[in-house]
């Protein structure tokens, strides 16, 4: 049996490098991956996924928001919602 894992990324987050990094500046762009699984019974895509609120606010993200800023105008997909 073969099963196939093929990475795609579904958008990205933007963020302040030096929220995640000591004495860094700038900004980072991280990708946001899924994976599609190609197993002999059937395909299937595996995204552990952002919240469709996160595209607009951080609030679900509790404490981990200082960590991010909005997406809204940022955010990219290359997959349909």
């Amino acid at each position: 049996m073969t099963v196939k894992i093929e990475p795609m990324i579904c958008g990205y987050l933007e963020s302040d490098a030096s929220a995640l990094m000591e004495n860094e500046s700038g900004r980072l762009r991280i990708p946001v991956p899924c994976f599609l699984i190609e197993h002999p019974k059937g395909m299937v895509i595996f995204d552990t996924g952002l919240h469709r609120e996160l595209q607009t606010s951080s609030d679900r993200l509790g404490g981990l928001a200082r960590f991010s800023t909005s997406t809204s105008s940022r955010a990219t997909s290359s997959v349909p919602a």
